[in-house]
């Protein structure tokens, strides 16, 4: 019978001293600096987004077309975050605040599956 290893959460979580600190915040930067140096292409669910938080942010209300009040986002969640930012910045800077998290969610990914791979294979 094979058996598990128990996974020491403690050993897994992030040491924020030390080499802990800099391999974090090297890996982080360093693929948040490779994302942001490729182009700024979204595909057409990502307009569909940003169409939605436009509508919010312009009071037209969680719609995609003003007369038809219809669920048609497949992020909900993700649509009032940007629709979020978008009141502190403008309607018209969605799409980059859009770029610019996912770069920072990709970059914190990378950075866990690390010290997760690090973890596993030690």
């Amino acid at each position: 019978m094979k058996q598990t290893r128990k996974i020491d959460f403690k050993k897994l979580a992030l040491n924020l001293r030390g080499q802990g600190f800099v391999e974090f915040w090297l890996v982080f930067f360093i693929v948040l600096i490779l994302q942001d140096s490729r182009d700024m292409r979204f595909f057409d669910d990502a307009y569909i987004t940003f169409r939605y938080a436009r509508n919010l942010v312009e009071n037209a209300g969680f719609v995609y077309n003003t007369d038809q009040h219809v669920l048609g986002t497949t992020t909900p969640l993700y649509t009032l975050l940007l629709a979020g930012f978008g009141l502190l910045t403008g309607a018209d800077f969605i799409p980059q605040i859009s770029f610019w998290l996912v770069n920072v969610a990709d970059s914190a990914s990378v950075v866990i599956f690390y010290r997760l791979a690090k973890y596993v294979f030690q």
